[in-house]
């Protein structure tokens, strides 16, 4: 049993990653309708600021090179890790919400993630280039004496309270008149704007909300694995996300929750596990196919999601997030 217990501490610390990051994409798309394909490279910022603001100095001569090494003491750098990608979700919004939608958006989002992808990678002084940052010790483990092996005693817990905080917000949001203009802005923007919304506000404001979420999240997988790289966000991760949304059901926080526990816990870590089969290559393409297949069949045959998402009846309020559930075919509240 102790054996296991490893094994399933980090499984479930990267379920509770994952459920913090579906939540911030849900804000986004589920319930703005903003299509971020570029939503992991904020986690990547998080991961990067929350490293290099934990670490100190790189050793001399040890040919590492990166900005700050401030070793700023737990929660400080996840609270600047989730201001500064906030910050560059918003300045992203600026660049493209006032001319850009729907499919171009996409792409520009996608076009942006690249270009951070390639400086990144090809800026040695910035975060030590292709190898990226390691050796991020894990926050408070020191003060509880716990080794670095069993750094998920610290981050669980750590992870469990973020995760509980990210979903309240989250839930208010959805309760609040606030969350109701959003879900009207992603079923029609013109619509919304000709009863005197502010869309470009509002939509910022999520996009903001959305990618310090992200960052959150980057934080906490720094400090969990310890490293990041460039190889850590390709674009490939960010639809890992969009398919714990999707499965899970957009627009309903628990929903996507319920997404993440199935890709990152069951599909994912599990299949970590499985027996080697040929190419070495062949299981994590084999679990691809799985999450694509799944994506496909929940898309075609529920697209509401495992849980759909749910409004409060007339004079009915919604409380954790049970209501009457969207007819089959719509995700709007165009009568709200």
């Amino acid at each position: 049993m102790s054996t296991l217990l490893p094994i399933f501490a980090t499984a479930f610390m990267y379920v509770i990653i994952y459920a913090i990051l579906s939540i911030g994409l849900n804000l986004q798309y589920g319930v703005t309708g903003i299509v971020n394909f570029t939503y992991y490279t904020f986690v990547a910022i998080g991961a990067y600021v929350a490293g290099v603001l934990t670490l100190g100095k790189p050793p001399a001569g040890s040919g590492e090179t990166y900005i700050l090494g401030l070793n700023l003491p737990f929660p400080v750098p996840i609270v600047l890790a989730a201001l500064v990608a906030g910050l560059f979700g918003g300045l992203l919004a600026l660049t493209v919400f006032r001319r850009l939608r729907s499919d171009y958006l996409a792409i520009t989002t996608l076009c942006a993630g690249t270009v951070a992808f390639d400086i990144v990678t090809n800026s040695t002084g910035l975060f030590n280039g292709p190898n990226g940052i390691y050796g991020v010790p894990t926050p408070l483990a020191s003060t509880f004496g716990v080794p670095p092996q069993n750094s998920y005693m610290v981050l669980i817990p750590i992870g469990l309270v973020i995760l509980g905080l990210v979903w309240w917000v989250a839930h208010c949001i959805d309760l609040s008149p606030y969350g109701r203009t959003l879900r009207a802005i992603r079923e029609g923007r013109d619509a919304a704007a000709s009863f005197g919304k502010n869309t470009l506000r509002l939509q910022l404001g999520v996009m903001i909300l959305g990618c310090a979420i992200a960052g959150i999240g980057g934080a906490l997988t720094v400090e969990f694995v310890g490293a990041f790289n460039p190889s850590a966000f390709e674009t490939v991760e960010t639809f890992v996300v969009y398919a714990a949304v999707i499965l899970g059901g957009p627009g309903n926080n628990l929903g996507v929750i319920l997404g993440a526990v199935l890709v990152q816990g069951v599909i994912i870590q599990g299949s970590l596990y499985l027996p080697t089969i040929g190419a070495e290559s062949l299981v994590p393409a084999i679990r691809n196919m799985v999450i694509g297949a799944m994506v496909i069949l929940v898309l075609y045959f529920r697209p509401r999601g495992m849980v759909g998402e749910t409004r409060p009846q007339l004079g009915v309020p919604r409380r954790w997030g049970i209501g009457r559930t969207l007819a089959p075919g719509s995700r709007g509240e165009a009568d709200s």
